[in-house]
């Protein structure tokens, strides 16, 4: 309402469907950082099972990204379900993901997954190259 015209940001949420639905063309011009598109992220071995997920169940039901965490989050479960000391486990894990390896550095922060910036243009996500001056 201001009209200043400074960059907006965010970090995933601005590139959903629904903040875009929601928003409309308030979020024109907004930049976020975000994962690559699902369809250049998955790995050739992985895109069969997730085409088949989309046809079972109409995609994800928030941001397409979330398949592929959803994926992760349960690999990471099953091995610190079955072990003796879970954090030890999961900081020495090098997984093997629907997107590439990743692992937990020693701060518990995951290590892998390439981030891209994104920008809302036309009303649609897009990636590049970095924000522009205001």
């Amino acid at each position: 309402e201001l009209k200043i015209g400074l960059p907006l940001y965010g970090a995933f949420f601005p590139g959903s469907p629904e903040a875009l639905s929601k928003a409309g063309g308030l979020l024109e011009g907004t930049y976020f950082a975000d994962l690559r598109s699902m369809d250049s992220a998955l790995l050739e071995s992985a895109k069969g099972d997730y085409e088949e997920f989309n046809r079972r169940y109409g995609g994800t039901k928030s941001l397409p990204v979330m398949y592929a965490v959803a994926m992760e989050q349960m690999r990471a479960l099953d091995l610190a379900s079955r072990s003796d000391d879970p954090r030890k486990a999961l900081h020495a894990a090098d997984f093997h993901g629907v997107t590439g390896p990743w692992r937990f550095d020693a701060n518990g922060d995951i290590v892998g997954p390439t981030h891209v910036m994104k920008v809302i243009r036309g009303g649609k996500p897009v990636e590049a190259e970095r924000p522009e001056s205001p």
